[in-house]
């Protein structure tokens, strides 16, 4: 214990005798705290706790499969998707999102974001309102009607600095004029990163030649009391009966409903980036701290050998 009393006092000193190396440390610190309690932050809200919905024991992801070919995680096509919808009796709603990249070509300076293309009843699904006008609706599926865009609150912020006017302003989105209908809460971040959202046209993809194209996300919300085995149960017969009528295309392929939040059957982007992050976060952390230790340690080093020698010649 008086070792190491000694060790810091000696410290001390050597901090106090070189106030250019403390200076130094107490910034390195103080960034390096910063920076990581920001960037975890950002991790937590958004990767271990990305979601603040409503019943989210209700809300569950549906895929299709074709366990013949040990595929079990697989795009639906729109077709498909459809049939789900009007013949289930499962789900309160049952809607889907399509990835989409946007330029934006009116705003200064002009930006690519990264948005997506809904079904009409997909903000039901999660029961998420706008903090300014409306969310979509069953009819703005119809083609002619989905010329409409809602903003996330951050797209809001930066390039309209929150504008209360905005609703009804036309943004060229690729070379396509959309109005803009309504605006997000700051906590509606679904998927993950989405700046916009468009209504995908759902009636100008019911040819059954459409049915060999997956690319639609299906998520859904169950009615209360239906478990997800049963809403599972209830999909595969209707996908049995869509492989008679679609046998060129629907031939094996059935369909499994799993949770939002399913923990490893199937793990998602979302859930890798946040396993790095959070390595990511540490060991900006621990990097940190050595560069502040190596000083640290030399400090304490310095007074070790300055005690000893003076020890060695009777001091």
């Amino acid at each position: 214990m008086d070792t190491l009393l000694n060790d810091i006092r000696y410290g001390y000193r050597m901090l106090v005798k070189s106030p250019g190396f403390t200076a130094i440390a107490v910034l390195t610190l103080a960034l390096g705290i910063g920076a990581n309690t920001a960037l975890f932050s950002v991790v937590n809200a958004l990767l271990f706790h990305p979601f603040r919905f409503k019943e989210m024991d209700r809300l569950v992801a549906v895929w299709e499969t074709i366990p013949s070919q040990s595929v079990m995680h697989n795009e639906a096509s729109v077709p498909n998707y459809l049939d789900w919808r009007a013949q289930n009796s499962g789900f309160e709603t049952l809607g889907g999102y399509y990835w989409w990249s946007v330029n934006v070509s009116n705003v200064e300076p002009p930006e690519r974001v990264q948005g997506f293309q809904v079904s009409g009843n997909f903000f039901q699904i999660f029961g998420a309102t706008p903090v300014l006008g409306r969310t979509f609706m069953a009819e703005d599926e119809q083609a002619g009607r989905d010329k409409i865009v809602i903003l996330s609150y951050g797209f809001w912020q930066h390039h309209f600095g929150g504008d209360p006017n905005i609703i009804n302003k036309t943004l060229v989105l690729n070379n396509v004029s959309r109005t803009v209908v309504g605006v997000m809460s700051p906590d509606f971040d679904y998927p993950t990163g989405g700046e916009m959202w468009a209504p995908y046209p759902l009636d100008q993809s019911s040819q059954p030649d459409d049915r060999r194209s997956h690319f639609w996300l299906v998520v859904g919300r169950l009615k209360p009391g239906v478990s997800r085995e049963q809403a599972e149960s209830e999909l595969n017969a209707i996908a049995a009966h869509l492989e008679e009528q679609y046998p060129n295309t629907n031939t094996g392929r059935r369909v499994t409903v799993i949770p939002r939040r399913q923990p490893s059957s199937c793990k998602s982007r979302s859930e890798t980036k946040r396993d790095g992050y959070s390595r990511g976060v540490g060991r900006g952390a621990i990097a940190h701290c050595q560069t502040v230790d190596n000083g640290e340690h030399a400090a304490l080093a310095s007074g070790r050998i300055l005690r000893r020698t003076l020890r060695a010649l009777g001091h």
